[in-house]
């Protein structure tokens, strides 16, 4: 193994990243930097750590059957710190002697720190291991209390091995040959359909241009498993087998969440694009906004990019996170679509507060700033002046709700009702829920919008496919009272959105909700 050719881990670390083709003086300057920004003092224990992992761990495999996962862990975990210290090499950000991203020296911190817990659990797990198969055994010898008694211990199980005393407790332990043998053939045939079923998410996860390398390296191991099943020793057969299913059904695990996260990623990588277009169109006539069309083509730059090499847990969970994020600027982008619905073509922008920090603050500000427009829009001028703009703003969306809530109860309210808002207010904040398609006002009554006729004509298709299962289900069989159920769910979800004046994503859900409600038709032989 790579660390286990030198004294020195580090200079293992600066060989093989010679061999990658990197100058001396690039390694140099990046040890300077990572010495500069404390970080280096982490990868040098991390190092000191694996080094020592893979020694003892394989010496440990010797004596008692386990412990050479753990030494292909470590040696994970050096292939993962050289991945690192690629990738700081290759970023100019990080490289330069001033102004580097703090950001990277955070990130990079907290990957060493995960990666020497990591190592760190490696070691207690060996302690572990040695202190299982101690009392297995029935030794007489005192359970390990630290990392660093495991080389004294094994000495001893070398000395005790030999012994008669151990002869005997060996033979108490042994099982009959007969079976012994059936628990070898079921402990492969188990392996085998648990490694299986990594080769199957490994397959899942290339259609998707996802590889998992902690995934991978187990696979590669397969064999090697399997011949260690064969030839362990009949008193530890069991706790041999119990390791590994255990450690494939984490890599399992860990594999499938994968799978879901990569899943999410793309189709919300595939969403944000189309609705990229849409805004594209939707900013187009609006003059202020003319500079920072060009930003949107420019969105997804930074989201992760197909092939994607996956490490490690850290890995994962960094993925799960960008994930959120994709999330996050997907639900932006509806707002700011949503808001430029109802803008008013002549709406004067405050485009100097947009942010270009990044694309979320990009979003959240350009959300805020048409919101602003639109919300303020028809209000004296003189309000900017005082500042109260801004408590108007931030009252509204209580004010709205409350609007709401009373119409829901009451169907239709008065002017008067409306005692909480400022009387010279009010015209504006009904104006306002009116242009969100909320209410309709006439002379000083106010009532909830009717519903369009396109979703009264499609409740009306839902209610007779209801009653059509209610007295003829028995002859459909095939289809399923629960699809018809979400249907009903749905168009509910739908005509809330409307009254919300989510408008985008109403006009999306009652577009598949027509095409659910077309099939369903067809499966019950309904024309029209």
């Amino acid at each position: 193994m790579d660390c286990m050719e030198h004294e020195n881990p580090w200079e293992a670390l600066r060989a093989s990243l010679l061999e990658a083709g990197y100058s001396l003086d690039k390694i140099d300057k990046l040890e300077s930097l990572m010495k500069k920004d404390e970080l280096f003092p982490l990868l040098e224990k991390i190092l000191e750590k694996v080094r020592k992992l893979e020694e003892i761990s394989s010496g440990v495999e010797k004596e008692i059957g386990s412990g050479g996962d753990i030494s292909s862990r470590a040696s994970l975990l050096f292939r993962s710190m050289k991945g690192v210290l690629i990738s700081l090499i290759g970023d100019p950000a990080y490289m330069r002697p001033f102004l580097r991203d703090k950001g990277k020296v955070k990130e990079v911190r907290r990957i060493l720190e995960v990666t020497l817990e990591e190592a760190s659990s490696l070691e207690r797990e060996l302690v572990t291991r040695v202190n299982a198969y101690i009392r297995e055994k029935g030794l007489s010898v005192e359970e390990l209390r630290s990392y660093e008694e495991i080389p004294a211990a094994l000495s001893f199980l070398r000395i005790l091995k030999k012994s008669e005393v151990h002869k005997e407790v060996q033979e108490q332990k042994v099982e009959p040959k007969e079976e012994q043998r059936k628990l070898k053939e079921e402990a492969i045939a188990s392996l085998n359909e648990a490694f299986e079923k990594l080769r199957s998410i490994e397959e899942e996860l290339d259609l998707m241009g996802v590889r998992y390398e902690r995934l991978s390296h187990y696979l590669e191991l397969r064999e090697r498993f399997i011949e260690r099943v064969k030839e362990a020793e009949e008193g530890i057969l069991r706790k041999y087998l119990r390791n590994i299913t255990s450690r494939l059904a984490e890599v399992e695990k860990d594999s499938r969440k994968l799978i879901q996260i990569s899943q999410n990623m793309i189709d919300l990588k595939a969403s944000i694009e189309e609705m990229k277009g849409d805004l594209l169109e939707r900013m187009e006539g609006i003059a202020e906004l003319g500079k920072f069309k060009e930003i949107i083509p420019y969105i997804g730059l930074d989201f992760p990019r197909i092939p994607l090499l996956i490490r490690s847990r850290i890995h994962i969970e960094s993925l799960r996170r960008e994930v959120e994020r994709l999330n996050k600027i997907s639900s932006l982008i509806k707002s700011v679509i949503d808001e430029l619905e109802y803008m008013p073509k002549d709406a004067k922008l405050d485009i100097g507060k947009l942010s270009l920090n990044s694309t979320e603050s990009f979003l959240e500000s350009l959300n805020n700033c048409l919101r602003a427009s639109r919300l303020s829009y028809g209000m004296p001028e003189t309000i900017s002046y005082t500042g109260i703009i801004s408590e108007i703003l931030e009252l509204y969306p209580r004010w709205r709700e409350k609007i709401i809530s009373l119409l829901r109860e009451r169907g239709e309210i008065s002017l008067q009702d409306l005692k909480f808002i400022p009387g010279s207010w009010r015209p504006w904040v009904l104006r306002n829920l009116a242009d969100e398609g909320i209410v309709v006002i006439n002379e000083d009554k106010v009532a909830m919008r009717i519903i369009p006729e396109d979703m009264r004509k499609l409740e009306m298709e839902i209610e007779v496919i209801e009653d059509m299962l209610a007295d003829l289900g028995a002859m459909f069989p095939n289809l399923d009272d629960m699809s018809v159920k979400k249907i009903r769910e749905d168009f509910e979800r739908a005509k809330s959105l409307f009254m919300m004046g989510r408008i985008s994503e109403y006009r999306e859900l009652v577009s598949e909700l027509r095409s659910r409600v077309k099939e369903v038709k067809m499966q019950l032989g309904v024309k029209g």
